[in-house]
């Protein structure tokens, strides 16, 4: 009976802010702890306590310098920057001196590297193309491919409904298809987003494509073979998250009333199940999603008219809760989870402003009564009067608007949250609700 709490935040100084404005990549060195960003005139280096360093201007040397990716290539102590021209450009993390490693095959709309960085996987145009460490393609895939992948369930068809004697009325309703469009959301960018498991072994690439006008996701292994694809029934939307551990793969889809709900996939392509992140109400934008390193938390980054807004979920039980929730007025540009941290958020602003995250888990407990945070509500046991295991509750109560914290003192309840404030006196009985 655990609940997401913020435990530490550090930032860099606003005095550096004119530097990070329109940087929208960036990746910290794990060693030493320095975040690089990338714009559209160079490298800007913050040290391990996130102050100006360096500026390493690159725009100069490039015929077009417009980044799609930045990784820390550990073995050589490089930053890798791939542009969309093609062009690989690499940056010496002490020296500071920049050298064009080589030209890819075309224009480049995503790069990732593997995170045992032995392969680049990057979408080039219409196709999928993987690289060595020696920058030399060894795997090519076409996205108008029908291929179904290698690790694709084959079925015959035994024990299916269309086997089956139904008599004349399940004939009826047998013959009777309802076909639902797997058409691209309107909202769809068109980009394509890598994502690599943890471990290195496999790569999902989430794709629009251009003749069937719908978004897939195929799966890859390390070497480039294809694997999978998701077997969506519906549209999904264009962002994807991987766990770390474990073979489970998110997108979401749309309701009619405006709703957005998770669908979780086996790495074979197969639907697990799905969980509602929002109901009708809510009309923003889907930005990102990712697990943490221990695939504890999942970040889901939203968009919608005047501010972001960063939700964080977790599992229990199979019980899925929203247990954090923040908004904030300055557009997000980029935000990941630490790469070897549990739980170490990071995250820079549009104003320029870099910063780290620290969450933990912490029980809310008083006495014998313990709370949690479960999306829109509190759910309250008294182990005194009512010991069940979560997720089951002595009862719940109901919060209009995402939770971002709550305090608890055995009497008084405190609920903070985006729509408003509201105080709760305990008693013998259930919550009295007071609004502040």
């Amino acid at each position: 009976m655990r609940s997401i709490a913020l435990t530490k935040v550090e930032s860099s100084s606003s005095n550096d802010g004119g530097f990070l404005k329109g940087c929208e990549l960036f990746v910290e060195d794990s060693s030493t702890h320095k975040v690089y960003f990338v714009n559209k005139d160079g490298i800007v280096i913050l040290d391990n306590h996130l102050g100006f360093e360096n500026l390493v201007p690159c725009s100069d040397q490039c015929d077009s310098f417009e980044p799609v990716s930045i990784d820390m290539l550990i073995d050589s102590n490089e930053i890798c920057v791939v542009l969309n021209s093609g062009q690989v450009v690499t940056i010496d993390a002490e020296s500071h001196t920049m050298c064009a490693a080589c030209f890819l095959g075309e224009e480049c709309s995503a790069a990732s590297w593997s995170p045992d960085q032995t392969a680049l996987a990057v979408v080039e145009g219409d196709r999928v193309v993987f690289y060595d460490r020696n920058f030399e393609p060894f795997a090519k895939w076409e996205m108008s491919s029908s291929d179904e992948g290698k690790d694709a369930l084959v079925t015959v068809g035994w024990g299916a409904a269309e086997t089956q004697f139904q008599g004349s009325a399940g004939k009826a309703a047998r013959e009777k298809k309802v076909v639902l469009s797997k058409a691209a959301y309107p909202s769809d960018t068109h980009k394509p987003h890598l994502k690599w498991r943890a471990d290195g072994k496999y790569v999902m690439v989430s794709f629009y494509e251009q003749q069937s006008g719908e978004r897939r996701v195929a799966v890859f292994s390390q070497e480039g073979e294809l694997m999978a694809r998701l077997k969506n029934q519906e549209a999904i939307e264009e962002v994807i998250a991987v766990r770390p551990a474990g073979n489970y793969i998110v997108t979401t889809k749309l309701s009619l009333e405006g709703g957005r709900t998770m669908v979780f996939y086996e790495r074979n392509g197969e639907k697990r199940h799905e969980v509602k992140l929002h109901d009708g109400t809510y009309n923003g934008q889907l930005i990102d999603m990712q697990w943490d390193a221990e695939s504890s938390c999942l970040f889901v980054h939203l968009r919608d008219e005047g501010f972001d807004e960063v939700e964080i979920w977790t599992v229990s039980n199979y019980d899925w809760k929203r247990q954090w929730s923040a908004r904030f007025e300055q557009k997000i540009t980029c935000m990941k989870w630490d790469t070897e941290k549990a739980r170490q958020l990071c995250v820079l602003s549009g104003d320029g402003i870099y910063f780290r995250l620290t969450f933990d888990f912490t029980p809310i407990v008083y006495d014998a009564t313990a709370l949690v945070i479960a999306t829109d509500e509190i759910r309250v046991t008294d182990f005194d009067r009512c010991p069940v295991p979560p997720p089951m509750c002595g009862f719940s109560v109901p919060i209009d608007g995402a939770v971002h914290a709550v305090a608890f003192d055995g009497k008084r309840l405190a609920s903070d949250h985006f729509e408003e404030k509201w105080t709760f006196i305990w008693s013998s009985f259930p919550f009295y609700l007071l609004r502040w």
